[in-house]
């Protein structure tokens, strides 16, 4: 899966509480958004050719 993908999987389903975290490792290749949904991106670690990418969900307005 993209890390896109993935993001809207997670929204589509209450399983990360609001302030919860998501963690992504993806290719270097494959671009992670900086926020889809009530995801947002807080950090982004790269290894070679791998990257890591840290979402926050955002709690509820």
């Amino acid at each position: 899966f993209a890390p896109a993908q993935i993001l809207e999987l997670l929204a589509a389903v209450p399983l990360v509480r609001p302030e919860g975290r998501v963690v992504v490792e993806h290719d270097r290749r494959a671009e992670a958004p900086a926020a889809l949904g009530p995801f947002e991106r807080v950090d982004e670690r790269r290894f070679g050719d791998t990257v890591v990418s840290f979402y926050r969900c955002r709690p509820d307005p």
